[in-house]
């Protein structure tokens, strides 16, 4: 973004706003737009010797995610989780931030759901709800680079039932969040010799609402299973 050599590419207007920010949190309005983003990403790929920017590409996924489906249960159940999300947004914009992205669960016993488990910790879940926010614990597998990155976002990695209400939760946390502790595994890409890590997150850890607690909801399942068999 810094680089004057690919700001033309790099660097967009808000939409709203005018101010510049990177083209990695350019929310898509058209196969153009989509078009520029790919070529982002491959321009920063093999700048880096291959290494895909996940750090900007997954996080800034995971958030036209979130501002879409809080959008929608807003309307659906007349929550507030939209707001919290632009406003988290608006701060990772401006702020040029880098993320992890923890979505999958080390799930334990494939065939029970989460609240099932023998072991409660195999998903991440709410255990404590705070007029500030939430605490949460339990264990995610996370994306390379995680120690690289500002921001963690935690998305819940299946449908969830109103029995797993309490593991269908969306949020993000900086990554020096007391009670986050990464287990890490170091490897090597290429004769570069660049780290890499991608293992383990556990939390248990407070997610005050004024950050990060973006948002929660669970549907009955057979409502899940005909979302998931409708595409």
């Amino acid at each position: 973004m810094h680089d004057p050599g690919f700001r033309n590419l790099a660097v967009v207007p808000h939409p709203q706003s005018g101010a510049e920010m990177s083209r990695y949190f350019l929310p898509l309005r058209s196969p153009e737009e989509l078009l520029k983003r790919s070529e982002l990403i491959e321009t920063a790929c093999r700048e880096g010797g291959t290494l895909v920017v996940l750090a900007k590409v997954v996080g800034s996924d995971a958030l036209f995610g979130l501002l879409r489906t809080a959008k929608k249960v807003d309307e659906a159940l007349g929550t507030h989780y939209y707001a919290r999300v632009v406003a988290f947004y608006d701060y990772c914009y401006q702020q040029d931030l880098s993320f992890a992205l923890a979505q999958t669960d080390v799930k334990g016993d494939r065939t029970l759901r989460p609240s099932e488990q023998e072991d409660p910790d195999l998903y991440l879940r709410i255990v404590e709800e705070r007029p500030d926010g939430i605490v949460v614990r339990g264990a995610k597998v996370h994306t390379s680079n995680t120690t690289h990155a500002n921001e963690m976002i935690v998305l819940p990695t299946r449908a969830m039932g109103k029995d797993d209400k309490a593991y269908a939760v969306a949020f993000a946390i900086p990554l020096a969040t007391k009670g986050l502790k990464l287990i890490t595994q170091r490897a090597h890409l290429s004769q570069r010799r660049m780290a890499i890590c991608r293992r383990v997150s556990a939390l248990v850890c407070r997610v005050p609402s004024a950050h990060g607690y973006l948002l929660q909801i669970a549907v009955p399942r057979s409502a899940g299973r005909r979302r998931a068999a409708g595409g």
